[in-house]
């Protein structure tokens, strides 16, 4: 049950970081324009996506260089790709049927319908047919882990399967990927640390607790522009 409930959360989030960065791969490419640099950009935009995601080593010899048209088909529908956005699904729906017992309904049906929906032979020839359909396409995978979030929230008891879940899509910490993928790219080093320090707060490990029910670890939390400066006006008055 920890396993599958752990490899179900965490083949959903790999699924949404793939589309989150499929998304923004195509946002950055398609204003290049087609010179001959632009190409060469381009090109080093999707090869950082396939070094991001653990693919390129293989990539280049089996389909060529790396493009808008068969990097989105390798990560989003290729079915000989363990990582792919269709793979992951498949994978996180195969556990939750293991376990009904565990898993709510709506959970089920949330996973069952977007996993039939994905490997529609008519959706996929639509998602693959430009770069807005894909970009499209993308985004639903966001708002499907989103909105499978939100059930798990809502009807999963806070017990061990919860927690199990979560450590799952915990451990595809997002920090790191974009990271990655910004600095091959070419963005500064202080760009990359910007992008990334927002997202760092909401996937740090849950603090244990004591027997007391007081966390065993302090976590800082960042001080509000009012409150810091009330603060210091309260103590110049003083």
């Amino acid at each position: 049950m920890a396993s599958s409930l752990y490899w179900i959360g965490r083949y959903v989030e790999r699924a949404e970081q793939t589309a989150r960065l499929t998304e923004a791969t195509f946002s950055h490419t398609l204003a290049m324009g087609s010179t001959p640099e632009a190409e060469a950009r381009r090109e080093r935009h999707w090869a950082a996506l396939l070094e991001t995601v653990g693919t390129q080593p293989t990539f280049t010899a089996e389909h060529g260089p790396p493009d808008d048209l068969n990097v989105p088909e390798q990560l989003i529908f290729s079915t000989e790709n363990a990582n792919s956005i269709v793979e992951c699904i498949a994978l996180a729906r195969d556990n939750a049927r293991t376990m009904p017992h565990q898993v709510a309904t709506e959970m089920w049906e949330a996973l069952n319908r977007f996993h039939l929906e994905v490997h529609n032979p008519a959706r996929r020839r639509t998602a693959t047919a430009d770069a807005e359909t894909a970009t499209r396409f993308c985004r639903s995978v966001v708002d499907f882990s989103q909105r499978l979030q939100g059930i798990t929230d809502s009807t999963m008891p806070r017990e061990e399967g919860f927690y199990f879940l979560r450590a799952g899509s915990s451990s595809n910490a997002p920090s790191r990927p974009p990271a990655r993928w910004m600095s091959t790219t070419g963005c500064s080093q202080a760009t990359v640390s910007a992008w990334a320090a927002p997202i760092n707060s909401p996937w740090l490990p849950r603090p244990r607790t004591s027997s007391r029910g007081r966390s065993s670890s302090t976590r800082s939390r960042p001080t509000s522009p009012i409150t810091a400066s009330s603060a210091g006006g309260s103590s110049r008055r003083r």
